[in-house]
């Protein structure tokens, strides 16, 4: 559930978001969130979604993350902790800051959405292993 209204939330942050955004920090953004090339060290950081929501000078949406955020946030961190994951979620990532430093407010909402619901097998699996416990 929290998935949903996550995805609901996050797509209006980032619409209202797109007047304030700032290419240079899309760019250091964009810059912590690196796959994986033959490493296996992919970088990920977070911190776009915070981006976008501390940007939409909407309330609403800054209050729902800073109350129910923390919970995702730790059982998110818990589940992709995995190589594979990371890589994909930083090129999912990077894929969105390119859309956003394009304009493309509907590319960038087409990139996220896929990435949040790409979220709910491995929130799944966390959970299952967290209650098999």
């Amino acid at each position: 559930d929290f998935l949903s209204i996550r995805e609901m939330m996050e797509l209006k942050a980032l619409e209202l978001s797109m007047p304030r955004l700032d290419s240079d920090e899309l760019l250091e953004l964009q810059n912590k969130n690196l796959p994986s090339a033959r490493s296996g060290q992919s970088k990920l950081d977070d911190g776009l979604h915070q981006y976008w929501i501390d940007r939409c000078d909407n309330r609403y949406i800054q209050d729902f993350f800073a109350r129910y955020g923390v919970f995702y946030n730790t059982l998110f961190n818990s589940a992709a902790v995995e190589e594979p994951v990371k890589c994909v979620m930083a090129q999912e990532h990077r894929d969105i800051i390119d859309h956003m430093l394009e304009g493309d407010l509907r590319g960038a909402q087409k990139h996220l959405k896929k990435h949040i619901r790409d979220q709910q097998d491995n929130v799944s699996r966390m959970i299952s292993l967290l209650s098999s416990d």
